[in-house]
């Protein structure tokens, strides 16, 4: 067997680098953790959940008309953010 324990540790810092520089250096583990609370404490409030599916269909309602009024103008000089 050639130099596998050489490659192997090259893998292994390779991968770890790679995900370091996707997560910006916060463990997966981490990163996962913080969204199981999260999940589990927006699942447990429905109020909550209704407040961000009204916020959500508000957006989606400017989002259509702007690109409505986009489309009917020809060009979009106006901002979403303007429109609100």
């Amino acid at each position: 067997m050639a130099d596998e324990g050489g490659v192997s540790i090259h893998m292994d810092a390779l991968a770890r680098a790679v995900q370091a520089a996707a997560s910006a250096s916060i463990s997966p583990q981490s990163l996962l953790l913080a969204w199981t609370d999260w999940a589990s404490h927006l699942a447990a409030s429905p109020g909550k959940q209704s407040e961000l599916m009204s916020l959500a269909a508000e957006q989606a309602s400017a989002l259509a008309g702007y690109l409505r009024e986009c489309l009917l103008a020809g060009t979009g000089d106006r901002t979403i953010s303007q429109m609100a």
